[in-house]
């Protein structure tokens, strides 16, 4: 009796079959049905299962949370090393170009680049310096 009532605890914890279970170790009769039950069963309860769940939003939103302060992060121009954002195409003191312009998918890309991130075509260098071969 105490093996049934004990199975039929740690089953409903763990969102198991307790009917099915239940059956099971009346109809076993002892202690096969406890062994059985506690090879198969899984080993995460429905609690331990929305803690992880929660941990992972928890950490998915730390990520985002993180990259957006590294992408905000005011950086310099590397000619006259006045303030500029991630977003600049120009810098707003000398207007030096920072980003050049995908020509295909029409997104900022770094200067020095050789392909697109966000759609993949791949500039020359000749592009980009305005140079003839």
């Amino acid at each position: 009796m105490v093996i049934l009532i004990w199975i039929i605890k740690d089953s409903l914890r763990r969102g198991a079959n307790t009917v099915a279970w239940s059956v099971f170790t009346v109809l076993g009769l002892g202690l096969v049905p406890l062994i059985v039950y506690l090879l198969v069963r899984d080993p995460l309860t429905l609690d331990d299962r929305v803690a992880d769940k929660l941990n992972d939003e928890v950490l998915r939103l730390q990520r985002n949370y993180y990259a957006f302060l590294m992408d905000e992060q005011d950086r310099k121009c590397p000619v006259c090393g006045h303030e500029t954002k991630p977003r600049y195409r120009f810098c707003p003191a000398c207007g030096t170009e920072l980003r050049k312009v995908c020509p295909a998918c029409g997104e900022l890309m770094e200067s020095n680049w050789r392909s697109c991130p966000h759609c993949g075509h791949r500039t020359e260098q000749s592009e980009t310096k305005g140079e003839t071969v």
